[in-house]
């Protein structure tokens, strides 16, 4: 029968913790951000540019920021991908299916792009606010590294919403294949499950009747079959 076991989907949640930090897109911010302070002149803190600095400098620090996210996103869909390609699932058509499922008009390939373009779009607003004198040279290491920090966040986040979204509900199409009347909610009893995840654990549905998983953002719960 296909199904996933805890142990299976525990191994899977491993693969998100392995997700590493874009450090290498930090590193280069800061020793761009490094240069334009002992290039330019610097005022009290913060940064007095001319408007052709300002140009010159913000379109090199645009094509660092872009090539590094190209590159960051090719790694993340590769990783996602060959993860969920691979799940240990005898019809490769029903897995491909569930995959490439469409929520609010939007794959998980959808969403990791809008992710990569909202966190360039935010990177290029704090050098511009730094090249204009709106943001300390103090500061602005904090304000990039904060944004790249959450971009890896959004990708952990996702990343684990997809695992449990397919293995789920690739888990509901299989017991009903089976004939099974009933499911049962059971949750991953830890320091991050949540009040509503720990209070549903257990609880029985009729398998028509049972909500989509994961309820929510990094929800981690997952069906199991009742059998009469």
């Amino acid at each position: 029968m296909d199904d996933f076991s805890l142990e299976e989907l525990e191994e899977l949640y491993s693969n998100v913790d392995g997700l590493e930090l874009d450090n290498e897109l930090q590193e280069e911010l800061i020793n761009k951000i490094a240069i334009i302070v002992v290039t330019y002149l610097v005022v009290q803190e913060y940064m007095k540019m001319t408007n052709k600095e300002k140009v010159n400098a913000k379109t090199d620090i645009k094509i660092t920021i872009e090539t590094s996210l190209n590159k960051s996103l090719e790694d993340r869909k590769n990783t996602i991908n060959n993860v969920l390609k691979n799940l240990n699932w005898s019809n490769s058509k029903e897995l491909t299916k569930v995959i490439n499922e469409k929520i609010d008009n939007k794959t998980w390939l959808d969403r990791l792009i809008k992710n990569k373009s909202d966190t360039g779009k935010k990177l290029m607003k704090t050098v511009k606010d730094f090249l204009n004198g709106d943001i300390s040279i103090n500061d602005i290491k904090d304000k990039l590294t904060k944004i790249i920090k959450y971009d890896w966040y959004k990708d952990k986040r996702l990343f684990e919403n997809e695992i449990a979204r397919v293995t789920n509900a690739l888990k509901i199409n299989s017991y009903k294949r089976m004939g099974i009347k009933k499911v049962r909610r059971c949750a991953v009893l830890d320091a991050r499950t949540c009040d509503v995840c720990a209070s549903e654990d257990g609880t029985v549905y009729f398998i028509n009747e049972a909500p989509n998983l994961p309820e929510h953002i990094r929800c981690r719960c997952y069906w199991e079959k009742v059998e009469d």
